[in-house]
């Protein structure tokens, strides 16, 4: 990945024997961090579990009728996708599922819910070229409005300041939206790779934007500049791109097999790999950030990993340091 720093992030790591299952070779996105920092969800076969690393305990929270190839969870919403357009989603603190139907087209390749002025939003990225978005209310979905993109989008995020969508999918571009009310305007794109799109995040300002790629170019860009702020390029795909919620100034991202890492977004040069498959070429199903940015799960085919993030270390400053 060219001239790196090896730092240290982490201060400790467990292996919990967990099974997650891959649907999809491209899609993995299949961790979720829960609402505290014990608990973890995750996709195993046709249902969703949830961890809790306390007290070890594992509860099926979803269980379907089909195997769902992307998840997510937030504000308390749990969504899982299908790869015949099924959507169903759950309350998870309600315990109440308020959707579970077909939402028409072809696979949702992912699932991701925000928040915009107020209103709860479930975006789901489908296969045939549209990005359908739908106002989540207490008892079921509504949809808010749909766009159709020159490819099949596979990853969408919206920005903390609720301004911009960025998406990837089948082609080497990382595509941004201008997002006002229920309206998205093609803005700009940015392009570093040479490869289909897996994943794109925001940092928690909205200032930074990454995406990774098939072809292993894990690429971040400040939103207000054309040229990449920093580029990685792995010797194989990578999969999933994730920032650290709060403060710790962290982003983490995983390759198709075994290796993930963890980057300082303060020097970006830094990075700290973790070996999670031990060079064993297990797939890795997702990684998460806990909410309180403590901790960083990666999803495997036959465990997971969870790996004590060093906040204190990360919220302390040497004498004379600015950043």
């Amino acid at each position: 990945m060219g001239s790196l720093a090896e730092s240290a992030f982490t201060t400790s790591q467990a292996r919990h024997d967990l099974t997650t299952t891959i649907h999809h070779w491209q899609l993995r996105d299949l961790v979720a961090a829960g609402d505290t920092s014990d608990e973890l969800l995750y996709v195993c076969d046709s249902s969703v579990f949830q961890y809790n690393l306390s007290t070890r305990e594992v509860t099926a929270v979803l269980c379907l009728d089909w195997s769902p190839n992307s998840m997510t969870y937030a504000y308390g919403m749990l969504a899982a996708g299908g790869p015949s357009s099924q959507l169903c989603l759950k309350d998870l603190r309600e315990k109440r599922v308020i959707h579970r139907d077909p939402l028409g087209g072809s696979v949702n390749n992912a699932v991701h819910i925000a928040r915009m002025a107020g209103q709860l939003l479930l975006y789901a990225c489908n296969n045939d070229h549209f990005v359908k978005v739908f106002n989540i209310g207490p008892h079921g979905l509504t949809p808010s409005t749909s766009f159709r993109t020159q490819v099949p989008i596979n990853y969408c995020a919206l920005s903390p300041d609720e301004r911009y969508l960025s998406c990837v999918g089948d082609c080497a571009e990382t595509i941004v939206y201008a997002v006002r009310e229920s309206s998205y305007t093609r803005l700009h794109s940015f392009r570093e790779a040479h490869d289909t799109g897996s994943s794109t995040a925001w940092s928690p300002s909205g200032t930074y934007l990454a995406s990774a790629h098939q072809d292993g170019t894990l690429a971040v860009w400040d939103i207000r500049s054309a040229s990449p702020v920093h580029r990685y390029q792995l010797t194989s795909a990578c999969r999933n791109v994730k920032f650290s919620p709060g403060v710790l100034d962290l982003m983490a991202f995983a390759e198709h097999e075994d290796l993930a890492h963890i980057v300082d977004v303060r020097q970006w040069a830094h990075v700290q790999h973790l070996n999670a498959g031990c060079g064993q070429g297990r797939d890795i199903s997702g990684i998460a950030f806990a909410g309180a940015a403590d901790r960083l799960w990666v999803g495997l085919d036959d465990c997971v990993m969870s790996y004590d993030l060093d906040s204190v270390g990360r919220r302390t400053f040497g004498y004379g340091c600015l950043c």
